[in-house]
C-alpha cells in the first residue's frame, strides 16, 4: 500500500478486506462441530484460517494507517494555534514576572521582548 493512496481509495480497500473477512469467518463459524475433537484440520481449513489471520493483520494495519494519518492532520492543522498559545503563555508569564516587580519596585524596567 503505498502513502499516495486517496482516502477514499483506502476506505474503499478496507471495506472489501473487512467484508471479506467477515465472509471467511462466517466459513469458519460453519464448519465448527462437524469433525472430532482430536481429528486433524483438514488443509482446506488450515487454508482458511492462515488466510484469515493474514487478512485480519491487513485490516488492522490499514486501521491503523488510518489512525495514523488522521493524527498527522489533526496536528499539522493544530500547530499553527499551538504555537501562537504557546507565545502567548510566555507572554503572559513576562507579564506576570514584571507586574510581581512592580509591585515590590515601582521603577522596575519592564521585560526585553
Amino acid at each position: 500500500m503505498t502513502l499516495s493512496r486517496s482516502v477514499s481509495t483506502d476506505s474503499l480497500v478496507l471495506l472489501a478486506a473487512q467484508l471479506h473477512l467477515d465472509d471467511l469467518r462466517e466459513l469458519q463459524n460453519g464448519r465448527k462441530g462437524k469433525s472430532r475433537y482430536d481429528a486433524r484440520l483438514p488443509d482446506s481449513d488450515l487454508a482458511v484460517d492462515l488466510y484469515a489471520a493474514i487478512l485480519a493483520a491487513e485490516v488492522q494495519s490499514m486501521s491503523d494507517r488510518r489512525a495514523t494519518l488522521s493524527l498527522q492532520q489533526a496536528v499539522g492543522t493544530d500547530a499553527d494555534l499551538v504555537e501562537q498559545i504557546y507565545f502567548d503563555e510566555l507572554r503572559a508569564q513576562r507579564d506576570r514576572d514584571w507586574a510581581i516587580r512592580l509591585s515590590q519596585d515601582p521603577d522596575a524596567p519592564p521585560p526585553r521582548q
